[in-house]
């Protein structure tokens, strides 16, 4: 019961749900959350755009369905890229780290609470991406409305759950969560 307490404290920006739920060291249960949150998220994706060719493709077998949604390849970069360079990124600070270290803990406090808050934010819009499937232009880019406002929270709550599990300011949590964009290109190689 405590973690879902914790869960819509961080939703409320509540810095002591945030340190709760990092404290409470539960790395398994933070997977298991955010993959939940990201299965209901593409499976309501892939329900709203099944009529769209090039989004459909046939899969044979739950194996290459969970390959097919990117799951698998999203987890692994989360665990073994994405964080661990937030937290490089966060300890390279000159005066809040430890230089280029990073240590068990800080990697269980980040994935202990930062999964879950992103499992989080794919749960709450995957009702909305339902609701408004459409898509905007925006110059050049089209993009759902679900999908843009999913990123959008993605983002805030990101740059504040670095900025509060290291002790940053906005400006340089701001800066880490944008450097941090340089992983990027892993993704898409996993994917």
């Amino acid at each position: 019961m405590t973690f879902v307490f914790n869960l819509l404290g961080m939703l409320a920006f509540r810095s002591k749900s945030l340190r709760l739920q990092a404290e409470s060291r539960m790395v398994f249960v933070g997977i298991f959350f955010y993959s939940s949150g990201f299965l209901a998220y593409a499976l309501v994706k892939n329900y709203v755009y099944a009529e769209l060719p090039e989004i459909t493709v046939e899969t044979s077998g739950w194996i290459h369905s969970l390959l097919h949604i990117n799951l698998i390849q999203t987890l692994f970069f989360l665990l073994f890229v994405f964080v661990p360079g937030l937290i490089l990124l966060a300890n390279s600070i000159p005066g809040e780290g430890h230089g280029l270290l990073i240590s068990s803990r800080e990697y269980r406090l980040h994935i202990s609470s930062m999964l879950p808050l992103w499992g989080l934010v794919f749960f709450l819009t995957a009702p909305l991406q339902w609701i408004v499937p459409h898509f905007l232009l925006i110059g050049v880019f089209e993009i759902s409305i679900g999908l843009l406002i999913r990123s959008i929270l993605l983002s805030v709550y990101t740059v504040w759950a670095v900025k509060q599990l290291n002790g940053l300011t906005t400006v340089q949590a701001t800066g880490i969560f944008i450097l941090s964009w340089l992983t990027l290109p892993v993704l898409f190689i996993l994917t």
